[in-house]
């Protein structure tokens, strides 16, 4: 009789959600310092005479590196140098796109900025999906705590590591129907609580610690300073982003006003074709409706009855603002719109916080 074997199915490793957000961070940094200090610089250029050194080959560098060094050592602490050099690798790659779809392998080719912004919401969902938890049974609770057992080795154990994998084990000897499992996760813990291994005890990571830090502050404010401050920044940002729009609107009376308004956008020729201006009305349409949206969510908020509607309306508000607002607005603002998107995620950041306390 013929042997059938089952292909075992993938497990997530512990703590890859950190390192996605890792990655993230590095990742928006890596663009953002490297247009900054281009523009600031003056666009300089590293090599002589028909030697153009660009950097796309630090990032296929930092890629390459990244890619390596999991592959030579076992220590968790190299992930966080992949994780850190794959953002950076990336971004600096990913910066240059538009050279590389436009014939004339021109950098200020007006949608590499979208598709860089639509590159990194990919990013961003992949991380919302990691981060949700993974079917729990005896298998990925073993590959969980074995791949956490590295920082035991290492001396290297945070608090919030050491009760992971303590309720880790705990949970596979009290649900596991298989001996071999509940003995072997039995000395794990022996192992973990014993005195040696408390003295490699350290204090949590940078990330770890500054969310915790950041969500005790928040946690101190009152629940009615908590709302007074989402809602202020709710109508804010709602009224800010109306702005535009309804300048644009009111100056198609005036031909020469209106000239005025567009005037940058079109010395960047970002208005010579026909879609190029109905994607700037659609632009304006929708910004003007997600800044009613933000508004009229932060008026919603000032009863105590309509709460929860007035948090999903944000939350919605916000999604349309991420997903489709900004992507247009990124292709005729270009990357000055990346601070205005920071504004809007923490602030989106602290909307949710107070949507979870109440």
């Amino acid at each position: 009789m013929r042997k059938v074997f089952h292909k075992p199915e993938l497990v997530k490793r512990a703590g890859s959600s950190r390192l996605i957000l890792l990655t993230l961070i590095s990742f928006a940094f890596s663009v953002s310092f490297t247009r900054a200090f281009l523009n600031l610089t003056g666009f300089p250029q590293l090599g002589g005479g028909s030697i153009h050194i660009a950097h796309v080959l630090w990032g296929g560098l930092a890629l390459f590196v990244a890619a390596l060094l999991p592959l030579l050592y076992a220590n968790r602490k190299i992930l966080i140098a992949s994780a850190s050099l794959t953002g950076i690798g990336i971004g600096l790659f990913i910066d240059e796109v538009g050279k590389y779809i436009t014939s004339d392998n021109n950098y200020f080719y007006p949608p590499a900025a979208p598709i860089i912004y639509g590159f990194f919401l990919l990013v961003v969902v992949l991380y919302t999906l990691i981060r949700q938890k993974p079917v729990r049974n005896d298998r990925t609770e073993m590959y969980h705590a074995l791949d956490l057992m590295e920082e035991v080795l290492e001396n290297d154990l945070d608090e919030y590591e050491k009760e992971d994998i303590e309720k880790t084990l705990e949970h596979v000897m009290n649900t596991t129907h298989r001996p071999e499992y509940r003995g072997l996760a039995a000395e794990l813990l022996h192992f973990i609580t014993a005195q040696e291994a408390r003295k490699g005890l350290r204090d949590r990571s940078l990330i770890v610690w500054l969310t915790n830090h950041c969500v005790n502050i928040t946690n101190r404010l009152s629940i009615k300073l908590h709302r007074f401050f989402v809602i202020l920044a709710l109508v804010t940002m709602g009224a800010f982003m109306s702005i535009y729009p309804v300048q644009v609107a009111l100056a198609t009376r005036d031909f020469s006003r209106l000239v005025n308004l567009l005037q940058p956008l079109i010395q960047q020729g970002l208005l010579t074709s026909s879609p190029e201006q109905i994607f700037l009305t659609v632009r304006l349409i929708l910004e003007e409706v997600a800044g009613v949206l933000f508004v009229l969510s932060g008026l919603l908020l000032l009863s105590k009855n309509h709460q929860v509607l007035g948090g999903r309306l944000a939350y919605f508000s916000f999604l349309l603002s991420f997903t489709v607002v900004d992507l247009l607005i990124f292709y005729y603002d270009q990357f000055s719109t990346i601070f205005f998107v920071t504004i809007q995620l923490l602030v989106f950041l602290f909307t949710q916080v107070y949507r979870q306390r109440i």
